[in-house]
């Protein structure tokens, strides 16, 4: 009986393992452009290694007091702009890929800092290097990129 069980075990982990690996992986060259005092627009390309059909992405924001936030942009769209935002203000971002296997692994990281007028930008854009369509989408405050994920 042990021995089933222990069976059942390594079964059950073998096949959690290669759903793990169904995920697709971190979207790739996320970069930025700073708009206005208050948009960016924010562009990535998909992932090397889908692991399947991409569904959808998920933007992960956060501002410098720590309060995040996740944007859903319209189908698959490789283009988002984030409007509303707070002039002097350094946020940062990254997305991941979701499939029907759930959300992926996120990207690398970018830091855009909004600046109030055009003379302090300065750093009006940027590129993450390890990692074009435009759309809308959704905002969804206080929910996790796994709950996201699920159909």
């Amino acid at each position: 009986m042990l021995r089933n069980q222990c069976a059942s075990v390594a079964l059950l982990y073998t096949l959690l393992n290669s759903i793990r690996h169904l995920e697709p992986g971190p979207p790739t060259s996320l970069s930025y452009q700073v708009l206005n005092k208050t948009s960016i627009q924010v562009t990535w390309k998909e992932p090397p290694k889908p692991n399947g059909k991409i569904l959808r992405y998920v933007i992960e924001f956060t501002n410098t007091t720590g309060t995040v936030k996740f944007f859903e942009p319209s189908g698959t769209t490789l283009t988002y702009v984030i409007t509303s935002l707070q002039p002097n203000t350094e946020y940062s971002l990254r997305v991941a890929a979701v499939t029907s296997a759930g959300s992926g692994a996120f990207s690398a990281t970018v830091n855009p800092k909004i600046f109030s007028n055009a003379a302090d930008r300065s750093e009006n854009s940027g590129m993450v290097q390890d990692s074009p369509g435009t759309g809308s989408g959704n905002f969804f405050p206080g929910t996790s990129p796994q709950q996201l994920g699920k159909n």
